[in-house]
């Protein structure tokens, strides 16, 4: 049904489902009990006049299939005259509330607010139109306006319109008046408007209260707070108010509860990162407390608390733990073994040793590691300070090596101290006896990551054949000995130095010495220098002599020993001996091309002002200044028998020299 002009008009399918025939319909209709708008033709059904059906009991059986038109018409009209506001929509839906979290309305609030004020403009709009008010209500009296508009926004479909508006003409009129805008619906508590039991600087007490160290709970903060009302005169404020502020006021005041460290992990935005796709793109590395106890005596007592440390060199690729090293606790000399033994271990998988493109640390002795950080990869990257999300390796300690491996030993101590789940200290305490000593937890560190090792290695070294060469930064083991040699220490901490003596360089490594030469001819140039000797403890054969600056630096190799008889030569030991033969053949022919080279400067120097300073003559006498073959007597003669040998012509002039002599 529905209003058309002054007429409400009845659908002939309306007719029908109130339980009336279509013959009925065309015997009224001839008889001229109804009548019809307009005809029914090209697709138009027939829609009969309401006010124009003169039998009661046909009135009454579309009423109680239907419904009073005259009252459902008003409802659809009213629905009409309600326009869609886009503008009200996107305010309702992104409002936020005024309590300081950032929430937005409930949707239920919402959608209510903005059907509120779709129907509150239609009913604005209606009520200052004659007109369009005429034709929703009908010929209504102006008395029974308002009532009549309250009951159609009463009956409005509340599924499709969930408005809050009041069922009462005078409310609804002063609901209409009090209309100022969008926010004007929404109630005072979501606009903070309604008298707080908390607020200015009263709230600022609370926050404070919140921001203990001491972690206060709502019990101990609403205590507190009540006495300090009591004192200036304040509202007091329950524990659920006191829990309703901290909820409120969370972000502000976590940091201070729990600390920078606490509000980095658990409260500031984090970064979302991706693996890298293949290997030694990325190193990350770390030092960790090893959850497996082991037993030392000290000072006399035995202890059973101990836990080793290990530094691993994490490659996320695989998470293959490239490197690794372990001691009692972290130093800067622990983690350049570890980052060492990264470097050699890439030569045990690829042939020779490599640098990583990236390798990220955390800040402990940044400035003393940063030279090794920076010999390891082309790029350094600490994590920020307090954030250990940022580093994968903090996760891969716990769920790689902790849970899956120490875990299932005997001597596993637990997560650390914090975490609930605990082995059962009775039973660690009754087998401590049986616990193993340093070298014995340091051999199950190894194995658990050689273990690690085994199982990712054959995937690791395929993706790293994939790389192209242009990705791989090789590194020379000069570079390597130099930024990560083990140097000798004395009890004073200080380097132990070497010099080049007649056997060489002797060095002292482990207790066992080495002697080491260099075929590099400036080698010995340096005689007299006090060389620091740097190592790889698992190859010594080969090591580098550097000075304090590192601006002289040679590779030095352990010297090869030769039998002293014949008959214990082996293959290899002529070859090894002819290096040395033809080493010394080259030295003595640069010096004794260095020296002739020499002399005949000063031989001209003293050819050209010979005649000028006769002194000089008796100078070459005096200092023994030998020619180019090392001889000085032939040329004192030479020079004093000239003219004689200038005499005798046709012979050799050395024997003319010796014949005169």
């Amino acid at each position: 049904m529905r209003r058309e002009n002054l007429n409400i008009l009845i659908m002939l399918d309306e007719w029908l489902e109130a339980g009336m025939s279509f013959e009925l319909y065309k015997s009224d209709r001839k008889r001229g009990l109804l009548q019809t708008a307009g005809r029914a033709c090209n697709g138009r059904e027939v829609e009969i006049i309401w006010g124009s059906i003169k039998k009661e009991a046909r009135r009454a059986a579309i009423i109680r299939r239907w419904g009073d038109p005259a009252e459902a018409v008003k409802v659809s009209r009213l629905e009409a005259a309600i326009q869609p506001d886009p503008a009200a929509y996107d305010f309702f839906h992104a409002y936020i509330v005024d309590d300081n979290t950032g929430r937005m309305l409930k949707k239920e609030a919402a959608e209510k607010y903005y059907a509120s004020a779709i129907v509150l403009d239609a009913v604005r709009r209606l009520s200052a139109d004659h007109h369009a008010l005429k034709m929703t209500l009908g010929n209504v009296s102006p008395p029974k306006v308002w009532p009549a508009l309250t009951a159609a926004v009463s009956e409005l479909d509340r599924a499709k319109y969930p408005h809050d508006l009041p069922g009462n003409e005078k409310r609804l009129r002063e609901r209409l008046r009090t209309y100022s805008g969008y926010e004007s619906l929404i109630h005072g508590n979501f606009r903070n408007r309604n008298a707080a039991k908390v607020d200015g600087v009263n709230e600022a007490v609370i926050i404070k209260l919140l921001s203990n160290w001491r972690v206060l709970g709502n019990v101990e903060i609403a205590k507190m707070y009540n006495d300090i009302a009591d004192t200036f005169g304040m509202k007091k404020i329950s524990d659920s108010t006191a829990g309703n502020y901290r909820k409120k006021y969370d972000m502000e005041t976590y940091a201070a509860q729990k600390g920078e460290t606490a509000h980095c992990n658990r409260r500031a935005m984090q970064v979302k990162r991706s693996l890298p796709t293949a290997p030694l793109y990325f190193w990350t590395l770390d030092g960790w407390d090893v959850e497996l106890l082991y037993q030392e005596r000290v000072g006399g007592e035995m202890k059973y608390h101990h836990r080793p440390t290990v530094v691993v060199v994490l490659d996320p690729c695989g998470y293959y733990p490239v490197g690794f090293a372990t001691g009692r606790r972290e130093t800067p000399e622990l983690i350049r073994a570890a980052v060492r033994n990264a470097i050699n271990h890439t030569a045990e998988l690829f042939g020779e040793r490599y640098r990583a493109w990236q390798i990220q640390s955390d800040h402990y002795s940044i400035k003393t590691m940063a030279p090794v950080y920076g010999a390891s990869a082309d790029r350094v990257t600490p994590a920020k300070v307090r954030n250990a999300k940022a580093k994968p390796i903090e996760p891969w300690f716990g769920r790689e090596m902790n849970n899956a491996y120490c875990k299932m030993m005997d001597n596993w101590s637990g997560h650390g101290v914090k975490s609930k789940n605990q082995p059962n200290s009775e039973v660690i305490n009754a087998c401590r006896h049986s616990l193993p000593d340093y070298n014995g937890v340091c051999r199950q560190v190894f194995q658990i990551l050689a273990d690690m090792r085994a199982r990712r290695r054959d995937k690791y070294v395929a993706s790293f054949q994939a790389l192209p060469a242009s990705d791989r930064l090789p590194m020379s083991l000069e570079n390597f000995l130099y930024h990560f040699g083990a140097v000798r220490i004395d009890r004073k901490g200080a380097e132990i130095k070497n010099r080049l003596e007649g056997h060489g360089v002797i060095v002292t490594i482990d207790g066992v010495k080495h002697a080491y030469d260099c075929f590099d001819l400036s080698f010995r140039k340096h005689y007299a220098q006090a060389w620091t000797v740097k190592y790889d403890p698992s190859d010594t054969r080969r090591v580098l002599a550097c000075n304090d600056d590192g601006s002289l630096r040679f590779m030095l190799e352990e010297k090869y020993i030769q039998p002293m008889a014949l008959k214990d030569r082996k293959p290899g030991d002529s070859d090894e001996l002819n290096r040395i033969r033809e080493f010394n053949t080259a030295q003595t022919a640069y010096i004794t091309d260095f020296l002739a080279n020499n002399n005949d400067t000063v031989d001209r120097l003293l050819d050209e002002h010979l005649d000028e300073h006769p002194a000089l003559n008796d100078t070459l006498a005096k200092h023994m200044l030998t020619d180019s073959r090392g001889q000085h007597k032939n040329n004192r003669n030479s020079r004093r028998l000239a003219p004689v040998v200038q005499l005798v012509e046709g012979e050799d002039e050395e024997i003319n020299i010796h014949h005169m002599i």
